[in-house]
């Protein structure tokens, strides 16, 4: 039998380990695609690499960056034609915290998110 072979009682052991709860059925069905991926390892290591040079990269490519140029912004027109709200040349949207009248967020945490915040 070989060393590396992947059986139901392995999968069982390692879903054990795992806490996962498998059916005989999964339990069979990973047993097979963990070998199906086992021998696919197998025939990549019995090809021949010796004449392979190594790469550290997979495309040969190079990065063809454009320079970084300034250029003329969009108008606040433009830009703001499809806001539903909007303030001047502003988006206006709802606020995410309520501030209080200290003028901190103290009050926009709850007791529990202060405390295992360090608040």
């Amino acid at each position: 039998m070989d060393p590396y072979q992947v059986t139901p009682e392995l999968v069982k052991h390692i879903a054990a380990l795992a806490s996962l709860d498998l059916t005989p059925k999964e339990e069979m069905q990973f047993s097979k695609e963990l070998n199906r991926i086992l021998d696919h390892i197998k025939h990549l290591q019995s090809i021949n690499t010796e004449e392979v040079e190594p790469v550290f990269h997979t495309s040969w490519t190079l990065n063809r960056l454009r320079k970084d140029e300034e250029n003329p912004s969009l108008p606040p027109s433009m830009i703001l034609r499809n806001a539903p709200e909007r303030e001047g040349n502003l988006f206006k949207i709802p606020p995410v915290l309520e501030m209080t009248s200290k003028g901190d967020d103290s009050e926009a945490f709850s007791e529990e998110d202060k405390t295992s915040n360090g608040l």
